[in-house]
């Protein structure tokens, strides 16, 4: 009984560590990353991406920072009435072996009260947040108004 014991604990302890660094293991891409540049006399921006989760479970985005801005939310455009509505959502999942695209009209990342210009051709740092992943950092280009505009994601 005590050898049986012993190997149940041992297997619990195994498990534990083995599931625990299968979580944090393979890798979470993000691409087609941009913030559009400040349209002057504001302070607010956005940034879009594609987030894709290579994990075999699901990861959530809880957040984001950078030293462009003290403020920075995920936020969704909705449609309510036939009116578009944006507001602040709290985290936004990618499940297992999926993609979550941010893009205009969609899901997105705000940044208030901006403390610097944002030109076209200049990048910043972003750091997605995530509960229960690690912070992953990425380069951020700023794109031109007319050229974020314009920008369409092919699926």
């Amino acid at each position: 009984m005590n050898k049986l014991l012993t190997f149940l604990c041992q297997f619990t302890v195994f498990c534990a560590l083995f599931s625990s660094t299968f979580a944090h293991a393979g890798e979470v891409e993000v691409s087609h990353q941009y913030m559009r540049e400040l349209i002057p006399g504001t302070t607010v921006t956005s940034s879009y991406m594609k987030i894709t989760n290579h994990h075999n479970v699901e990861i959530i985005l809880v957040g984001a920072k950078g030293s462009f801005s003290p403020n920075i939310e995920l936020h969704e455009h909705t449609m309510v009435n036939g009116m578009m509505r944006m507001g602040q959502v709290e985290k936004i999942v990618i499940p297992a072996h999926g993609t979550v695209t941010l893009e205009p009209a969609g899901l997105h990342i705000m940044a208030f009260d901006v403390n610097k210009p944002l030109k076209h051709g200049q990048q910043e740092t972003l750091t997605l947040l995530f509960d229960e992943h690690p912070p992953i950092e990425i380069a951020l280009p700023v794109a031109s108004i007319k050229q974020a505009s314009s920008h369409h994601h092919h699926h």
